[in-house]
């Protein structure tokens, strides 16, 4: 597996995906990913459609960023770095700049050649830090963690890299593009080694390596999400909440029975669930942090 941040097309995003095992449509040419059980979006998440399927077959509900905000029945709360060409550590606040100067001076961000190489790395032990610590997921075994991370391995699209602490990996990062949209699909940090700031040194050092790429245009951060002192992080690393305007559709009775009994997911799905005042993990995604095709 390269640590070249390349850019494929989505239907070249499509096939790589779906040698792991996860589910992909594809309807009147847009490439579609399985975000929850029987629930998709694009691969290309916030790339903006000027036509799109009013329901997808095979699946009991999607969701797609419309160009036309007249189209709209939804909006899409994506934390988005929208100028990748353009990240810069100048435009961080002072405290953020100074604490990702510490960081970098403490943590070594260094290409994974592959996932497989956390297996012996440690990966295992920060999966679990990193659910104790957030409380998001199901903690897995570290047989069916293993077994992930040779999905993983078969997705060539998806670029690794992990944070090492005086020689001691502490957390990874994970990244895709297709056609210039860029989207984190993993993070996971050890809680050992947060005084080292790793969060800020793998988000910083992943975006500025997207930069250096010149491939990527924009890059997702996950949803935005109920839990302040993510999206405020998140905010802080120059990933700002974009409303985009959005079309969602779920199957009858699968609407009816969400709105009733899974109000929160319901929301969630039509963009009404920001501003609410639960304080929960965002579960946008099933790896270890949020993305769409990761």
């Amino acid at each position: 597996m390269s640590a070249e941040i390349v850019s494929y097309s989505a239907a070249e995003r499509a096939a790589q995906i779906i040698l792991t095992g996860r589910k992909v449509l594809e309807h009147q040419g847009i490439h579609f990913v399985e975000a929850q059980r029987g629930f998709y979006w694009p691969i290309k998440l916030a790339a903006p459609l000027r036509t799109f399927p009013r329901s997808l077959p095979g699946a009991y509900g999607h969701k797609v960023v419309v160009a036309d905000a007249a189209q709209a029945n939804a909006t899409l709360h994506l934390m988005l770095a929208d100028d990748i060409p353009n990240y810069s550590l100048e435009q961080f606040s002072r405290d953020r700049r100074k604490g990702v100067r510490r960081a970098l001076k403490a943590v070594e961000v260094r290409p994974l050649e592959s996932p497989l190489v956390l297996a012996r790395e440690g990966g295992y032990e920060i999966s679990c830090s990193f659910h104790e610590r957030t409380e998001w997921g199901q903690m897995s075994s570290r047989s069916e963690y293993e077994a992930t991370l040779e999905r993983w391995e078969l997705d060539k699209g998806m670029v690794w890299f992990g944070g090492y602490v005086e020689g001691a990996l502490g957390g990874y990062i994970s990244v895709s593009v297709a056609d210039g949209y860029g989207t984190m699909g993993t993070i996971a940090t050890h809680s050992d080694f947060l005084n080292a700031r790793i969060n800020d040194a793998l988000v910083y050092e992943l975006a500025r390596r997207c930069q250096e790429s010149g491939v990527v245009n924009s890059l997702a951060f996950g949803l935005y999400c109920q839990k302040k002192s993510l999206n405020q992080f998140k905010e802080s690393m120059l990933f700002r909440c974009h409303s985009l305007p959005s079309y969602a559709h779920v199957r009858w009775p699968m609407k009816l029975a969400l709105r009733m009994l899974r109000p929160a997911v319901y929301r969630r799905v039509y963009g009404l669930d920001r501003g609410t005042s639960q304080d929960a993990a965002e579960p946008a995604d099933r790896g270890s942090s949020s993305g769409s095709d990761g």
